[in-house]
């Protein structure tokens, strides 16, 4: 099956984005790859991370290698990264940088940055502020969850 080059299109797209190596402290999008995960990671990792799941490849591509799929990218961000203001103001600045790296990766597929192309991205989970009870860490996480299609 073809399922890791679909995984590989969409780490190099998050990679891409300027915000997540901001977030990560990477210095490139090589860099940046050390923070994204396939399929879940072990330990928490006091740091932000994109995690990346789902087959990817629909049976077209199995069979035909047309590309087109889905996968699942949540990006999860400790809390201790936003540490001033208020709850909402915390929240509100992680849902920007949310929407910058989304962005970005949308840019990045259409300009030739990345050779891997968005062409839906859906809401799933969140965004919201995992608690201390639901992180395997012992600090809570902001999480967002979409499913990215390309075509």
């Amino acid at each position: 099956m073809h399922w890791l080059p679909s995984h590989q299109g969409l780490e190099d797209l998050v990679a891409s984005s300027a915000k997540f190596r901001t977030l990560t402290g990477a210095a490139s999008a090589s860099a940046a790859e050390a923070f994204i995960f396939y399929g879940g990671v072990d330990d928490a990792p006091e740091e932000p991370r994109a995690l990346i799941s789902g087959e990817g490849a629909s049976w077209e591509e199995v069979t035909a290698f047309s590309v087109e799929g889905s996968l699942i990218l949540s990006i999860e961000v400790p809390a201790t990264k936003y540490p001033t203001g208020t709850t909402k103001e915390k929240f509100a600045h992680f849902l920007t940088d949310i929407d910058t790296i989304i962005s970005e990766m949308n840019t990045n597929g259409r300009d030739g940055t990345v050779n891997w192309r968005m062409t839906k991205v859906v809401p799933m989970v969140g965004p919201r502020l995992l608690s201390d009870q639901e992180t395997v860490g012992d600090k809570p996480f902001y999480v967002a969850s979409y499913m990215v299609s390309w075509t």
